[in-house]
């Protein structure tokens, strides 16, 4: 007989075997939690594969790929080994605070589909409070403002969602190298209809200067512009267009003093569905802030 968890937790990870140290550590050992790792292709020179983390811990399953997919690739395989009524997403170099699962718990019988927490940031190496790496999901969760929740949280992280949800609609990660989460996201969104809040912050992301997430070049940023673009256009297409990504400022300000012609086709491939005068005119300003840039670096 399958044996059934209340929650199952899905960790990729690659190379950063004592974050994920740290992160198991902050996860109880109960039977009623599934921890469910998987290995996206890590280096042997990183990794102690005979001693890897979680191996021998109770409740605790490690899945080695060879495919090096992604994040997006290791949390569709953790998603086809959960057991658990609850997923909970965390990435391994992040942490859960201490009494996490025991505010969770308070909501394991609930009707609602997802339950968002507050998450609060910390740097990777001095532990120091900084900046949350999305406010957007802190105000929201204090303003009781479930649409924001739904249609701007882009992060699996923060969240506990029911696995009926995810299985029923065939939810899965995008398999890209970045940016794999914003569609799962926000299907997620437009699917739910009872959501739950805690404001506690019950788990930390740290900023690692190191992770994809901080680590920009033209192919990643091309592949993120396209993400943002069918996000948009799925929320175009559900009648959300007041939800729709605004025309990311960083794309422009990374690609325009260095690729000016990728600036071009960024502008082209983020256009919105059904553009507007307003989305036009955001657009020539952007372009003209852009452009003023460019010519300041010049004569300095």
């Amino acid at each position: 007989m399958e044996k059934l968890y209340v929650y199952s937790i899905i960790i990729p990870h690659k190379n950063t075997p004592k974050l994920l140290h740290r992160c198991l550590n902050s996860i109880p050992t109960r039977k009623d939690i599934q921890v469910i790792i998987i290995d996206d292709k890590s280096n042997s020179s990183f990794v102690d594969f005979e001693h890897f983390p979680g191996i021998n811990r109770i409740n605790t399953e490690v899945y080695f790929t060879r495919e090096g997919k992604g994040a997006g690739y290791a949390r569709n395989v953790g998603l086809s080994h959960a057991k658990g009524k609850w997923v909970i997403f965390a990435d391994a170099d992040d942490f859960f605070y201490e009494n996490a699962f025991d505010r969770l718990d308070k909501f394991s019988n609930s009707s609602y589909e997802i339950i968002f927490f507050n998450c609060n940031s910390r740097d990777g190496k001095t532990m120091e409070i900084v900046k949350d790496r999305l406010p957007i999901i802190r105000s929201s969760i204090m303003k009781n403002d479930f649409d924001s929740l739904r249609y701007r949280s882009q992060v699996p992280w923060g969240k506990m969602i029911k696995r009926n949800i995810i299985e029923d609609n065939n939810l899965l990660f995008e398999e890209i190298e970045v940016s794999n989460d914003i569609i799962f996201s926000l299907k997620l969104g437009i699917l739910t209809e009872c959501i739950g809040i805690v404001t506690d912050d019950l788990y930390c992301c740290t900023r690692n200067e190191e992770s994809l997430f901080f680590k920009k070049n033209a192919d990643r940023m091309k592949v993120r512009i396209k993400a943002y673009k069918r996000a948009n256009d799925l929320l175009y297409d559900n009648n959300l267009k007041s939800f729709r990504h605004p025309f990311p400022k960083k794309f422009i300000s990374f690609f325009f003093p260095h690729h000016p012609c990728l600036f071009l086709w960024s502008i082209w491939e983020c256009r919105y569905k059904g553009a507007t005068l307003e989305y036009l005119k955001d657009l020539m300003t952007l372009a003209k802030n852009s452009i003023s840039y460019r010519i300041k670096k010049s004569l300095l």
